[in-house]
């Protein structure tokens, strides 16, 4: 009887808990403004491969989609979640890493200054770390506090093999628990969706070994945790290694310069990035270093920061495009809010500790005043939310989407402004195939190139005019399958065989004859 009753108080205390970690990931949900609508910014590359493969419109007609995939785990849950689930997975999906993400770094924060010994110093902690997410504040305070360097985040509001750095939190949590397999599984999960995370992931590794061995002296353990990482992140490796084996070190080099200084200079390019913010995340990163000195974190971050510190300082005496394409600084995603985290908890427990009595007799007020602000950014999340969700169909981009969704069919091909941001989502928004854009490219050099190539032919023709551009657009139709062609307004395309059907403020389309 008292074991049956041991067991009812055991399952409502698993359930108690589960809900209100939900509860609490629904408010750091609410606090970031909702996640995005699908099929947006950098799911129009990151998810095409996936969609496409689960028979999503027409894009396996897609040059793009028929490119090697550079993400095969993150591409094979969108297309059994399309497949199976449907779209809306994918939110539940993010909720779930959001969640992983938060409960991950409360705890890393909770073990070593035990914010959750009693309930308003436990209170005081969520209430001031979920603030600081909050877009209502200046615009640095959430990019200093919570994104890395090099305009790199984890991407909480949108389901992006960034998000799955909360696997990295996790791992991180369950070392200093004293689990390093399980520690090492969920770092390999993260890094066989996203391979960007690979470095980050070889750098918390280390600083596991490093730590094991000075703690235990067993090199067989180190050995074991070492050989375990190493099984389970080879096939992944080697699929990124052998990835440019049919391509000519030229090509290769080639693509890294096109990478490295046209395509995104503001991840790669040290100049680029490094400015003020970044230098003021570099000092959040050191303080947390110091108030951890004593604590098996500190060589986590220690390790963490030298593997993004020396390959910056070595570019910015010798650049290297070889070395730059790689992002080695991405570990700053991680480093950047579990330091943040930490410097929370330590501020919040050290006020506790000096003015615990005075605290405790004025806990309403606090409460009161923490509560009033929560509900301030909660409602200008919630504001934030409804403008994401909200968009109006009306604007010329979405109007011609929609249109092209209600008129489109299969064998058709679109040519659509490669460098119009407005149209980034037209391949996933309607399900037809484009010939290029400048959002989404390969990443291997020998289709990269090719890419490349589509970029320029496509820029010369919106460059054009007259009979150039006739001449290049028989081109396209003869040679590429061109069978419609967007226009930004008021352009038009006076050439034999193109037939305008449909048009706007912002674009109009045409049809392209045999």
């Amino acid at each position: 009887m008292e074991k049956s009753r041991s067991n009812r108080l055991d399952h409502r205390r698993i359930l108690f808990t589960l809900l209100f970690w939900i509860g609490i990931t629904l408010l750091m949900v609410v606090v970031l403004g909702g996640f995005q609508e699908l099929f947006w910014g950098n799911q129009t590359t990151k998810m095409l491969y996936g969609l496409a493969d689960a028979g999503y419109g027409y894009l396996d007609q897609d040059w793009m989609a028929n490119t090697k995939d550079p993400l095969l785990a993150f591409s094979w849950i969108v297309k059994f979640t399309y497949q199976y689930l449907g779209v809306r997975f994918f939110h539940i999906y993010q909720f779930v890493l959001v969640g992983i993400y938060l409960y991950s770094l409360m705890m890393i924060a909770d073990h070593f200054y035990q914010i959750r010994r009693a309930p308003i110093l436990f209170f005081i902690f969520l209430s001031v770390y979920l603030l600081t997410y909050s877009d209502l504040w200046p615009y640095p305070m959430k990019i200093l506090l919570h994104d890395g360097v090099a305009i790199q985040d984890l991407a909480l509001t949108q389901f992006l093999p960034n998000g799955f750095a909360a696997f990295l939190f996790l791992s991180i949590l369950l070392f200093l628990k004293e689990r390093p397999y399980w520690a090492v599984i969920s770092l390999v999960a993260a890094c066989n969706v996203h391979t960007n995370y690979l470095i980050a992931g070889a750098a918390l590794v280390s600083a596991y070994l490093v730590i094991d061995f000075w703690e235990k002296r067993d090199f067989k353990r180190v050995l074991m945790i070492g050989g375990l990482a190493l099984l389970l992140v080879l096939p992944v490796v080697l699929y990124y290694l052998t990835s440019n084996q049919d391509a000519a070190a030229t090509q290769v080099a080639e693509m890294n310069s096109i990478v490295v200084n046209l395509r995104i200079p503001h991840h790669t390019q040290v100049g680029e990035w490094w400015n003020g913010n970044a230098f003021l995340k570099t000092l959040l990163v050191m303080g947390a270093l110091i108030i951890t000195r004593r604590t098996r974190l500190f060589p986590i971050l220690m390790i963490g920061l030298l593997v993004a510190a020396v390959p910056t300082v070595a570019l910015f005496i010798r650049p290297s495009n070889k070395i730059a394409v790689l992002q080695i600084w991405r570990i700053s995603v991680v480093l950047v809010p579990l330091s943040s985290a930490v410097l929370t908890g330590a501020m919040v427990s050290a006020l506790f500790r000096a003015e615990e009595d005075l605290i405790r007799r004025w806990r309403w007020v606090i409460v009161l005043i923490l509560s009033g602000l929560l509900v301030v950014v909660l409602i200008f999340g919630a504001q934030e939310l409804v403008e994401r969700n909200s968009l109006d169909p009306q604007l010329p981009s979405l109007a011609l989407m929609a249109y092209v969704v209600e008129n489109g069919g299969p064998g058709e091909v679109y040519l659509v402004p490669p460098k119009d941001r407005l149209l980034d989502p037209f391949r996933l928004k309607t399900g037809q195939p484009i010939y290029i854009n400048w959002k989404s490219h390969p990443w291997y050099a020998v289709e990269f190139l090719e890419w490349y190539q589509r970029v320029e032919r496509a820029e010369s023709f919106y460059s054009a005019s007259g009979e150039q551009r006739c001449a290049l657009l028989s081109d396209f139709a003869e040679n590429d399958g061109i069978t419609h062609i967007v226009m930004p307004s008021p352009d038009e395309l006076l050439c034999e065989g193109a037939e305008m059907i449909f048009g706007n403020e912002g674009y109009r389309l045409y049809q392209v004859g045999p």
